[in-house]
């Protein structure tokens, strides 16, 4: 690649029963083209994120195929790729 990728990690919290594949279906959806990989880092059930749900930890690759992308523009897809899963997924956030 040209350009290099930014690099975020965020904690899904969800209802146990939610498919995994609906997250990054809604991460891609949200993320303006911008989401080049999404990789499960890892999954946690236990008190820490409350009866009936899972934590789901993702690692997100941002590139832009036109330029160099700045923090606060992946900060701000990444705004929009939350709110996204807030709203389609009734997810939380660790």
């Amino acid at each position: 690649p040209r350009y290099p990728a930014l690099h975020r990690h965020i904690d899904v919290v969800v209802d146990d029963e939610l498919k995994y594949d609906l997250l990054p279906a809604i991460v891609r959806r949200a993320g303006e083209g911008l989401v080049e990989r999404i990789e499960l880092l890892d999954v946690y059930r236990g008190e820490h994120v409350g009866e009936g749900k899972r934590s789901v930890t993702l690692a997100l690759e941002f590139r832009s195929g036109q330029r160099t992308l700045t923090d606060t523009e992946v900060n701000s897809v990444l705004a929009k790729v939350k709110k996204a899963l807030q709203e389609e997924a009734r997810a939380g956030f660790r």
